[in-house]
């Protein structure tokens, strides 16, 4: 995105959720934005912070639907924040980051065997529950 254009964004975006301003850059680039897909590159600076806030609050709102006392109850005060920022910075986070470049190396060698990395940790997350998946994966390719 262009500088100026991001101020024009800005001035427009003023008041709006930070998920509205970020949806709607994806629907003009006419992308989509499913529970997979990667939409870091719609992201701009201090957009991440500004859904984390808004993340807490409606966070809050469900601690609340569950008759959770967060104001008295010491061990859930500030389990909104903590929990949006799980998701936006731990269990999601691949989705809001750039995704990394894909590098290909000739082979000079001339391998011609099977190769097996591993174990490499895995983090993800269903997108049908939200729930976190942790595991552990082993990658063989033969070159």
């Amino acid at each position: 995105m262009k500088p100026d254009q991001a101020q024009n964004d800005n001035a427009h975006d003023i008041g709006r959720p930070m998920s509205a301003v970020i949806r709607e850059r994806i629907k003009n680039a006419n992308k989509g934005y499913f529970a997979n897909d990667n939409i870091g590159e719609f992201l701009q600076v201090g957009d991440l912070e500004k859904l984390l806030d808004e993340v807490q609050s409606k966070m809050q709102g469900v601690l609340e639907s569950l008759v959770i006392d967060t104001e008295n109850d010491h061990n859930t005060r500030d389990t909104a924040r903590r929990v949006a920022k799980m998701y936006l910075k731990e269990v999601f986070k691949g989705r809001y980051v750039p995704a990394p470049d894909i590098t290909e190396f000739p082979n000079v060698g001339h391998l011609n065997e099977l190769m097996i990395v591993g174990p490499i940790t895995v983090r993800s997350a269903c997108s049908h529950h939200l729930c976190p998946v942790i595991g552990k994966v082993w990658v063989g390719i033969l070159p």
